[in-house]
């Protein structure tokens, strides 16, 4: 039976290096996923993932036992996470479509394609709304973290992350419904 995580915490403190480990092993899945609902490179979310990894273990000794280690844990992802967005906020330049060759897509390509182009219009949906909003609805729809952690991890009551939680979603519909009446 694996050992649960305060006491893997309480052997990191004590020195092993061995229990720090597997506390990555077992959040490093999690963690890389949070990161990249942010950053959407590869590198960038390692590199946040290094970040908050050896953030967690500078700071281990100020985890209080009180709540979850994955909620303590979440919180320095969303925060490293969220400061990684805010200093590397980056403007692409449009790309003129009418310029660009048409795609070949075979007939078994096409239904990947469109979930591939449904996807990044959800990330593009998502990247407009506040940072508390995308992390709020990207801990309930992608982690599926219930709201009480997602509160703790926000740092908020649970009535303020159902509030954040119904805020993001009616954006983003609005801003579907706007798309659509556009085209």
């Amino acid at each position: 039976m694996p050992l649960p995580d305060d006491n893997l915490v309480a052997e990191t403190l004590a020195g092993s290096q061995a229990a720090y480990e597997l506390l990555i092993g077992r959040y490093e899945k999690l963690v890389f996923k949070v990161a990249w609902s942010y950053a959407r490179e590869r590198e960038a979310a390692l590199d946040i993932c290094q970040d908050v990894f050896v953030t967690a273990y500078r700071n281990l000794g100020a985890y209080r036992r009180t709540g979850a280690f994955r909620s303590w844990l979440m919180q320095i992802v969303h925060r490293r996470s969220s400061n990684w967005l805010r200093d590397n906020r980056r403007h692409h330049g449009f790309v003129d479509l009418e310029r660009l060759p048409e795609p070949r897509v075979g007939p078994v390509q096409e239904s990947a394609v469109l979930a591939d182009e449904a996807r990044r219009a959800l990330f593009d949906r998502m990247d407009r709304l506040n940072p508390r909003q995308r992390a709020a609805l990207t801990m309930r729809y992608f982690e599926r973290a219930p709201v009480s952690e997602i509160a703790r991890t926000l740092e908020c009551s649970e009535g303020v992350t159902r509030n954040l939680l119904c805020r993001g979603l009616e954006q983003m519909r609005m801003q579907l419904e706007s798309s659509r009446s556009e085209s």
